[in-house]
């Protein structure tokens, strides 16, 4: 064997070169990267999310998540949640972020969608459902043709989003959307809210947009809010998407100068598919489309323009082509124009054509034609083939009305169509008219139309005019051969029925003042039976309506009858009388046609308006009826020979009122009769907010009402039954039909009935609260009756007394048995001592039945009583009192009858002392009543008081013989009673005054003598206040009316005398006004009108100013009847100062006075005022050199030691003028410089003066005073 060639040995491998070391340490660092990216992001966010939780746990979903970028390209998710499951879809997810924008290398070369590059949505929540299980997916189909390529938008960004969907049809929602688009930018759209599910679209809501892209582009721009549109655009395109089309383009803009426009294109897309679309309007309307239609009442349309053009398959019709033309329009309505239309329509190759072209108004048209064929498809487009025509001409027929005609003149016609399984084989018709009218009626023709196809004729119209203004009409068939089968309608119009009265053949009855009769009817026969006057074999029906039916001032809508006779029976089913559209009775019945004429009938009454019935009711002098509405059922059956009936019905009556009754009422009334027994099983009455609810059965012998129930608003209802004996046979007598022997039941229930809310049903004021419950039970009869009647009421409390006392307590139980009449009643209210009234008075019913006036005569025989008791509890009731200690009592028996009821008795109070709420006046001491009941009077016996020193005593009495106006004599005396007391005023007085006469007329005489009166002021001619001494504002003063103040009734019918004199003079004490005032006063008139007259004089009295005196002379306030509250003034005052004599004098009313100085010598009036005011006249001011302020300076250092040191001035005690006075002055005011005066008077005609000047110069003069008058 040779041997194998020996291997060439392997030669040394090259050594590798550093770049390609570079290049492979390069891998694997980026290898390592790779890994540590991976391994790194907590485990590539914790593999996402365990696998985004086990793709939402197969479906059932629950998930939450967070994983957040990158897996390499920025992913995101973080917060989401969701939930899920009864079988998923979804039903909730919320979200806040789902992220992305990617690239992953174009996703690995320009795969899924070209690798978006941003998408965000943010907060999201979603929700879903679809309402059914998704279907089963169908086999995939062997082959389906290829999807169009995807196409690149992205940058998106939604925000809020929110969602909803749940379908079938209802929900999808929405709500926040919002949008940010990017590529090319521009952005933005939006939404807040959406809706749908449909019924023709709108909800949206605010809306908006202008978006825009790029990359095979959408665009949207200003869209808006939609609804009415204004507005709006929209394109796709997609670029062919790779030739399956999309394109589409938008414009709108409406309302009412509208617009619209779409363009086109869709195409093959998944296959099949097409369209070619355009479509054009211009001004649209109805209201240009009032958003997107439905409703339109009154109608109103437009369309001037209108084209549409389509093309290939949706779906089908024999592969469409299409197109549409309107032009012109308009409709309008309310009730009716047209005004032209044209129209036009075609389809193309598998057929089908329609033309209006007009429809017309001035000089009227409509033409038409139609053709047909076109499916398959389209659900069979009704069964297809299809030929129709129509025409009319119509020379004006009121140039289609609006408005007022209905009609007029002329009309005309034809008409042909033929269908086919759609059925109609053939119509023919043909209208002819002429003068037409309807409304105002004349119609004056007759047309016809007849076809016949040899064995049979119809006459399908013939109407005649019978004259100007009666119409007969009649159609038919009638089989030419065999019994000769008929079968005739008929229709007779007479619209004047006012003609018609005279052939009523009734003399002395008005007729009709106007009105129709339209008569019609039908028959089903043949002509040989009927000339046998056989009718078993004939069937008829006739209808009669007479309408607008005027009879005196009353109007009847109309009268309707319906007969029908057949199988020897003839049956009412109609009769109705009409008296307009909202009140109307009808009648149905029916009768056998042979002995013993069984019948059956039903009355049904629908009366919704009774008040237009009232021209009715005033024609028989029934008063009117304001409102309501009624119902009337009643069915009966019997028999004519011998008569029998029974039955039963039901009537209600709703929001009834009549002037006399106010409130609105109802009434709810079922009734079944037999013979004489009646039952109402509902008996139920309303009157305003009353109630009541009494089912009843009622006999000839006994009326029983098992469960009455009687309630007013939401107050507590009286409830109970009763069951009361009745005999309509027995003679009249006081107890109407109900027999006196014969017993009775009733039992009424009355729980916690609230008094606050009685009152104020009852529209009384709310002054009592609290709750009452009432029971009477009644039985034996009326003979001999046994009842109790018991009133409870736990809490019983008056609104004026709520906040202070608790609630009282009452008891009241009035029994009546064995002919007599007992109460007893009890009142607790803490804290006082139960309050109690018994007693009994005889009580026979029947008697008082036979004769009421008797009840006034019957003897009473009662006690009330109440324990000692404290007042305190008064004080909280009296605002005027702070506290009262005290107790009162009384004692009552209550005799005589009940027409003239005696008391004797006694009340008592003593309060030994009564603290008043204000603390300036001061308490009452040994406050005593004692009245004293005996008989019809009341006497006063002691009630006096103790009041700061003084006393009040009142004595006197009452007499209610005359219950409506007592008699009254009373005195009222007052020794040293404080009348006012405050700082500057003090005044008491003593009084005896008496009130003598009736309660509504009475005389009040007597003396009031005022006494130790006192009136302190002080006058600051410059008033000073330190810092915190700051007095007060003035008060407002207001001036009233010159009329006297008035008394209510009945004071204001007492007459008045009263005296008002002073004892001993009101003293006025103060630094200004010294003296003393009297009064001698008369108060006089009426309560109504009182008149004070007299006046109140000064005595002594002078006015001390500061570098002046005045004395007053005279002084008188006078009242007077014309003016008894606002007095004359008349005051007379004289001065000397620095040698002039000045005399003031005041005059005219109080209010307004009137004030002139005088002085000798003679000096103005302003100068005198400056006299009196500084010691100076303004000349002797000039010489001195600033003399008058140099007083007021002196003059305010005095009233600012006074408030510094607190020295108020001296109060002047004597009411009698110093006969010597000083005068010093530190200032200059003489020529001589300062000085000290004295005057001495020696009388009123001589002063003695003397002075002594600073230089010690004395002078001294004697003054002889001469006063003018």
């Amino acid at each position: 064997m040779a041997s194998a060639p020996q291997a060439a040995p392997h030669p040394n491998p090259a050594p590798t070169p550093p770049r390609r070391k570079l290049k492979r340490a390069l891998k694997i660092a980026a290898l390592l990267t790779l890994v540590i990216a991976l391994a790194h992001r907590p485990i590539l966010q914790s593999l996402i999310r365990f696998s985004a939780r086990k793709a939402a746990a197969a479906q059932g979903i629950d998930l939450q998540l967070n994983v957040a970028g990158n897996l390499f390209g920025n992913l995101a998710l973080d917060s989401i949640s969701a939930t899920g499951n009864s079988a998923s879809p979804l039903r909730s997810l919320q979200a806040k972020s789902v992220s992305a924008r990617y690239n992953l290398r174009k996703a690995l070369s320009l795969g899924p969608a070209q690798a978006v590059d941003e998408l965000i949505l943010d907060n999201v929540t979603l929700d879903l459902d679809l309402r059914s299980p998704s279907p089963a997916k169908p086999a995939p189909s062997p082959s389906s043709p290829a999807a169009p390529p995807a196409i690149r938008i992205p940058s998106l960004i939604c925000r809020n989003v929110s969602g909803t969907i749940h379908l079938p049809q209802g929900d999808v929602v929405l709500r926040n959307f919002n949008l940010n688009l990017t590529p090319g930018t521009n952005g933005q759209l939006s939404l807040d809210s959406l809706d749908l599910p449909f019924p023709a679209i709108p909800k949206l809501s605010a809306l908006s947009a202008n978006v825009s892209a790029s990359s095979n582009s959408l665009a949207l721009d200003n869209l808006r809010g939609l609804p009415g549109i204004n507005q709006a655009s929209l394109n796709l395109d997609a670029s062919a998407l790779a030739s399956r089309s999309l394109g589409f383009s938008s414009q709108l803009a409406l309302p009412h100068d509208a617009s619209a426009s779409l363009s086109g294109k869709l195409n093959g897309l998944g296959s099949q598919l097409s369209l070619d679309a355009n479509l054009s309007a211009t001004r649209l309307s109805n209201l240009a489309l009032a958003p997107w239609l439905p409703p339109t009442k009154g109608l109103a349309w437009q369309a001037d323009a209108l084209t549409v053009s389509l093309s290939g398959p949706p779906t089908s019709p024999q592969a469409l082509n299409s197109s549409l033309t309107l032009s012109g329009g308009s409709l309008h309505h309310d009730k009716f124009t047209v005004a032209r239309l044209a129209a036009s329509a075609n389809l193309a190759a598998g057929l089908w054509d329609l033309k209006l072209t007009d429809l017309g108004t001035g000089t009227n048209n409509i033409t038409g034609a139609a053709t047909g064929q076109l499916p398959p498809a389209w659900p069979d487009v009704a069964k297809s083939p299809l030929t129709a025509n129509i025409s009319i001409d119509s020379p004006d027929l009121a140039a289609w009305f609006p408005t007022t005609p209905p009609l007029t003149g002329s009309l005309s016609g034809t008409a042909t169509a033929s269908l086919a399984n759609g059925q109609i084989r053939s119509i023919e018709s043909s209208l002819s008219g002429r003068q037409l009218s309807a409304a105002g009626i004349p119609i004056q023709t007759l047309d016809l139309l007849a076809t016949t196809d040899g064995t049979t004729l119809s006459i399908k119209t013939c109407r005649a005019q019978l004259d100007a203004r009666n119409a007969i009409a009649l159609d038919g068939t009638m089989a030419l051969s065999g019994n000769r089968a008929i079968s005739a309608n008929w229709n007779a119009s007479l619209p004047n029925l006012e003609r018609l009265s005279a052939f009523s053949g009734i003399p002395d009855l008005p007729g009709p003042e106007g009105g129709s009769l339209i008569a019609r009817g039908s028959l089903s026969s043949n002509l040989d039976d009927l000339s046998r006057r056989d009718f078993s074999s004939s069937s008829a029906q006739a209808f009669l309506n007479a309408s607008a039916i005027r009879w005196k001032s009353a109007t009847l809508q109309s009268i309707e009858a319906n007969v029908s006779v057949a199988d020897n029976a003839a049956d009412l089913s109609l009769g109705r009388i009409i008296l307009n559209d909202r009140n109307r009775l009808s009648l149905t019945g029916h009768s056998t046609l042979v002995a013993p004429f069984a019948f059956d009938a039903m009355l049904d009454g629908d009366l919704t308006k009774l008040p237009d019935l009232n021209a009715w009711l005033a024609a028989f002098k029934a008063p009117p009826i304001q409102n309501g509405r009624a119902t009337i059922q009643w069915q009966g059956r019997g028999t004519v020979s011998p008569p029998e009936t029974s039955g039963g019905g039901r009537l209600t009556l709703r929001d009834f009122s009549m002037d006399a009754l106010g409130d609105n009422g109802s009434l709810d009334l079922k009734a079944v009769h037999e013979g004489q027994t009646a039952s109402f099983p509902i008996l139920s009455a309303s009157l305003g907010p009353f109630r009541l609810s009494a089912p009843a059965t009622f006999s000839g012998t006994s009326l029983d009402i098992p469960a009455l129930s009687a309630s007013y608003g939401s107050l507590a209802p009286l409830t109970g039954n009763l069951s009361i004996p009745l005999d309509f046979a027995a003679p009249p007598g006081p107890t109407g039909p109900v027999p006196a022997n014969r017993p009775l039941a009733i039992n009424l229930a009355l729980t916690n009935l609230d008094l606050a809310k009685a009152s104020s049903a009852a529209k009384l004021p709310p002054s009592l609260s609290g709750r009452l419950s009432a029971s009477l039970k009644a039985s034996g009869s009326l003979t001999n009756p046994v009842a109790t009647l018991s009133l409870n009421s736990p809490d019983i409390s008056h609104a004026a007394a709520a906040i202070h006392l608790k609630p009282a307590a009452a008891t009241t139980s009035l029994t009546l048995e064995n002919g007599r009449a007992s109460l007893r009643a009890d009142v607790r209210q803490s804290p006082l001592q139960p309050l109690a009234l018994d007693g009994s008075i005889p009580f026979d019913l029947l008697a008082i039945l036979r004769n009421p006036k008797a009840l006034q005569q019957l003897p009473l025989s009662f006690r009330a009583s109440l324990p000692q008791s404290s007042l305190a509890s008064l004080a909280p009731l009296v605002p005027a009192l702070r506290r009262i200690d005290g107790t009162a009592s009384l004692r009552a028996d209550v005799g005589g009858s009940v027409a003239n009821p005696l008391i004797t008795g006694v009340f008592n109070a003593d309060a030994p002392a009564i603290t008043f709420a204000k603390a300036d006046v001061p308490g009452a001491r040994d406050a005593k009543i004692r009245l004293r009941f005996a008989g019809t009077r009341v006497f006063i016996e002691d009630a006096s008081a103790m009041l700061a020193g003084g006393t009040l005593a009142a004595k006197g009495s009452l007499d209610w013989s005359d219950l409506a106006n007592p008699a009254i004599d009373a005195t009222l005396t007052a020794r040293e009673a404080l009348v006012l007391r405050d700082d500057s005023i003090s005044l008491r007085a003593d009084a005896d005054i008496r009130a003598k006469g009736r309660y509504n007329r009475a005389d009040v005489t007597g003396k009031v003598e005022l006494r130790r009166g006192r009136v302190f002021k002080e006058i600051e001619f410059l008033p000073l206040s330190l810092p915190d001494q700051l007095p007060p504002a003035p008060p407002a003063v207001t001036i009233g009316s010159n009329a006297p103040p008035s008394l209510p009734p009945p004071f204001d019918q007492w007459s008045l005398n009263v005296q008002i004199l002073t004892r001993d003079p009101v003293r006025l004490l103060g630094n200004a006004l010294n003296g003393g005032a009297v009064s001698k006063l008369r108060l006089s008139g009426s309560g109504a009108r009182p008149v004070l007259e007299g006046k109140v004089s000064l005595v002594d009295a002078r006015v001390r100013l500061p570098f002046s005196r005045l004395n007053v002379s005279r002084g008188d306030l006078i009242f007077t009847a014309d003016k008894p509250f606002n007095p004359e003034l008349d005051v007379v005052g004289d001065s000397f100062v620095n040698g002039y004599e000045v005399q003031l004098q005041a005059y005219g009313e109080a209010l307004h006075p009137k004030i002139r100085f005088s002085s000798s010598p003679p000096l103005s009036e302003g100068e005198i005022a400056t006299l009196l005011a500084t010691g100076s006249t303004s000349e002797n001011m000039r010489g001195a050199e600033g003399e008058a302020a140099n007083r007021a300076a002196f003059l305010v250092i005095s009233q600012m030691y006074r408030k510094l040191f607190k020295k108020g001035l001296a109060t002047r005690e004597s009411d009698k003028a110093p006969r010597l006075s000083f005068s010093f002055s530190p200032l200059n005011n003489t020529a001589g410089g300062r000085s000290i005066s004295a005057v001495y008077e020696l009388n009123r005609r001589l002063e003695a003066v003397g002075s002594v000047n600073q230089n010690g110069s004395f002078r001294g003069l004697l003054y002889y005073l001469i006063r003018f008058r």
